[in-house]
């Protein structure tokens, strides 16, 4: 137990005459916290001296506000707009606050803030545009005349920290940067061992948690709506390192990290047989090393925007025909005439600009997230996505209900 003598200096009419002793456990700091601010109003205490105080009892120290108390200069920046006694939970960040961080950082982080589409006391979901990296890295999927050094998530993860009032922020359930749609923040230690439970569960059973939409250029020669399974392997091929689809099960080159085994469904749900497009459902267990796009060229139906596994599927005479991976290097995505022209015309497509990757995190299902129950996540497609299937018509707006 320690005692703390607390005299507030602020006002006159209490540094005379006012003085108390207060009994604080050095073993329970929230409850310090606790009582401090309770009584800070009546001792006339601002934020920092609380901060000062509930340091000071942690390393077992006896502070005394009769003596100089003045908090540091990087307290008063961070404590600085906030009501005295209270803490302040800032939906909307001050300016001087505002000022502490990069301008980049302010700027990518308040559009992440306008893309959160879901938010719980565990779970804070963006729905993230195309080309906003999570961690900085940017793929070469991206135009490189609209590569920016725009910060990452992760580096705005300070800064939506203090908006969302959740000091353990942190990234749960990442996307690449050139796909489109639902990425999982977890607000707490706890529900984030708690997201990697359900997702280390979901991995063993091989559930099909998430679900992509993708515009393809034909229709998947599969199975529809049916199971399927596929070995993804991966090599150096072509100065860099890419995919390929395994006719079997390789033990060694699974055991030594170089082969994944996927679990997916595919089910067409718009098809424009004239332009010969469709908008195709994708379930996955995982979405490691580009399985969903090195999966639809495997089918014969690259995804529109692919300029790294499309060249795998080609035409001649009508007829869509499979090439050999290892002898086709990744390039530029070439289109059929017809739907080409339809994009130009419609100005989704011009010269000297590489179109986006058209893939979509749709939804994602957290099996028993919430005790027994699933916690199904959903984010609808953004604005040029939404314009191209308007475009290519192949718009249902009952596929995002």
């Amino acid at each position: 137990m320690q005692c703390l003598k607390c005299l507030s200096q602020r006002s006159s009419k209490y540094s005379n005459s006012f003085s108390r002793i207060l009994i604080f456990s050095s073993s329970n700091q929230n409850q310090n916290d606790k009582k401090l601010r309770i009584l800070s109003p009546y001792l006339h205490l601002r934020q920092t001296d609380i901060a000062s105080c509930t340091r000071s009892i942690s390393s077992s120290k006896v502070l005394s506000t009769s003596g100089s108390a003045e908090p540091s200069n990087t307290h008063k920046k961070e404590h600085d707009g906030s009501l005295p006694g209270r803490i302040s939970i800032r939906n909307k960040m001050d300016k001087q606050t505002k000022e502490n961080f990069d301008k980049k950082v302010v700027e990518v982080a308040e559009e992440l803030k306008k893309c959160v589409t879901f938010v719980n006391r565990d779970l804070l979901v963006i729905n993230k545009k195309h080309g906003v990296s999570v961690y900085g890295k940017i793929s070469e999927h991206i135009d490189s005349s609209s590569k920016t050094e725009a910060s990452s998530v992760v580096e705005c993860l300070p800064y939506l920290k203090k908006i969302y009032n959740s000091p353990e922020l942190d990234v749960g359930l990442s996307i690449k940067s050139f796909y489109t749609g639902v990425l999982l923040l977890t607000r707490s230690s706890d529900s984030k061992t708690k997201l990697a439970k359900v997702l280390a569960s979901v991995a063993t059973q091989q559930i099909q948690f998430m679900k992509y939409l993708v515009i393809t250029v034909g229709v998947p020669q599969c199975p529809h709506a049916t199971p399927l399974e596929a070995f993804i392997k991966r090599k150096y091929l072509h100065a860099r390192e890419l995919s390929i689809v395994n006719s079997k099960d390789v033990h060694m080159a699974r055991k030594n990290g170089m082969m994944i085994h996927t679990n997916y469904t595919v089910k067409p749900l718009v098809v424009n047989t004239e332009l010969g497009v469709a908008l195709v459902e994708v379930s996955v267990d995982k979405d490691k090393w580009e399985s969903v796009e090195v999966l639809m060229s495997h089918h014969l139906s690259p995804v529109l925007g692919d300029h790294v596994y499309s060249r795998r599927a080609y035409s001649l005479m009508g007829v869509t025909l499979a090439a050999n991976p290892y002898s086709t290097p990744p390039a530029i995505q070439k289109l059929p005439k017809a739907l080409e022209e339809c994009l130009r015309s419609k100005g989704h497509m011009t010269d000297g600009k590489q179109m986006p990757l058209f893939m979509h995190r749709h939804k994602v299902t957290l099996s028993k997230f919430k005790r027994d129950s699933s916690l199904v996540i959903q984010a609808k497609p953004d604005g040029e996505f939404l314009q191209v299937l308007q475009s290519l018509n192949l718009y249902d707006p009952n596929v995002f209900t």
